[in-house]
């Protein structure tokens, strides 16, 4: 059951009430169900050690509509990768050709704001620690595509990106990017001999990736995404 912790205000009780009061279930329909986190107080955001002589950063609490806005957005990314996955374009660094390293990723299609289906089930808190579990309601042309990408024909990759923990936002956004990113270069070293210059296709998320809090950094784990390579550019000449 959806429940409410202490530190909401009433006027989120109402805007989650209203959520749930949009969301309806059919026979057989997939609803995704993820949760995901956030740090209440303090976050450490926009600190460079090597511009400045003093180490400690600035603190950085965040308002209950910043916090709670963040953590929909994050999963609002996340749910469309699950949705519809994510294109990418990937040229691995090079030493030896001087080629430097670029990855791009864009989600196939988003999943909008104000979308009824996307709804949220619960909210706890956990120390300085907001939990918000997500779900995610499938219509009928979502769910055809859904299932047409989990077949057994398309290969599985994993992979964990890092990110400093006082970049904040930007910080988890760039841990799971590059948890994306090493899951295609792992997969791409399991089936290729020489190192391609540039891979494209479609990666899909099969869950959330988990967010871990580390020795200062964010490291997102991707335990599975399902891989479609559509364009492998070799190297014609060394």
């Amino acid at each position: 059951m959806f429940g409410l912790p202490r530190f909401l205000p009433v006027r989120w009780g109402v805007l989650l009430l209203m959520l749930l009061v949009g969301f309806h279930t059919l026979m057989g329909q997939t609803i995704l169900n993820e949760e995901f986190w956030y740090e209440y107080q303090p976050e450490i955001w926009g600190w460079n050690a090597e511009k400045i002589k003093n180490p400690i950063p600035d603190l950085n609490t965040f308002t209950q509509e910043e916090l709670f806005q963040r953590i929909l957005e994050e999963a609002r990314y996340v749910l469309s990768g699950m949705v519809y996955g994510f294109t990418f374009s990937y040229t691995p660094y090079d030493k030896g050709r001087r080629v430097e390293e670029e990855f791009l990723l864009e989600p196939y299609h988003w999943i909008q704001r104000g979308d009824p289906n996307l709804f949220v089930a619960e909210v706890r808190v956990e120390g300085s620690r907001v939990y918000v579990r997500v779900r995610y309601a499938l219509r009928d042309f979502q769910e055809a595509w859904y299932q047409g990408l989990r077949s057994n024909v398309l290969p599985a990759a994993s992979g964990t990106g890092e990110a400093p923990f006082y970049q904040g936002p930007e910080g988890r956004m760039k841990a799971l990017q590059e948890g994306i990113k090493n899951a295609i270069r792992e997969y791409a070293r399991t089936v290729m001999y020489n190192k391609p210059q540039t891979l494209k296709g479609l990666i899909v998320l099969d869950a959330a990736p988990r967010m871990l809090l580390d020795s200062g950094l964010y490291k997102a784990v991707v335990n599975r995404a399902i891989l479609r390579l559509e364009e492998v550019k070799r190297y014609q000449v060394y």
